[in-house]
């Protein structure tokens, strides 16, 4: 989506790309793992450079995105790595997390943290790759963003 395409946007809600925002490092200790990776296998691959079916442990910088106009769920947050979307916050964690992610984009920071894909190849259940999210709770996210003010 280019900027013409950006500024053309129909939703009430303006959400600015990625790439206008400067990162803001959420830290913290709670796994979160995101959901639909299976729809977002080829991107997963491309970010490890890995084939599928290999075993993955790939550590790396996630994004968490508004998504006011998916169709699916009104509340959606993206998780993007490398630009690519990987994925999505559960329905349950969404909510929790979609306040803070808009503050920040309208601050002109976009909420990151640290991020595990993994996968462990042929020996699993299943050769796909999922992501996992190191995330603070909301509250403390909450606090770790109040400190911007000061």
């Amino acid at each position: 989506m280019g900027w013409r395409d950006w500024l053309g946007r129909s939703s009430k809600t303006v959400v600015a790309p990625r790439s206008m925002l400067t990162p803001f490092l959420l830290e913290g200790e709670e796994l979160v793992e995101v959901v639909g990776e299976s729809f977002y296998q080829p991107a997963l691959l491309r970010q490890c450079r890995a084939r599928r079916g290999d075993p993955v442990r790939f550590p790396c910088r996630a994004y968490l995105v508004a998504q006011p106009d998916n169709p699916y769920d009104r509340n959606a947050v993206a998780v993007q790595i490398g630009g690519q979307l990987v994925g999505h916050l559960s329905r349950s964690e969404a909510p929790r997390w979609l306040p803070l992610v808009q503050q920040l984009a309208a601050r002109g920071y976009a909420a990151s943290c640290e991020a595990m894909i993994a996968g462990r190849g042929r020996e699993g259940e299943t050769d796909h790759l999922g992501v996992f999210l190191h995330l603070p709770t909301p509250t403390e996210a909450h606090a770790q963003v109040a400190k911007l003010a000061t």
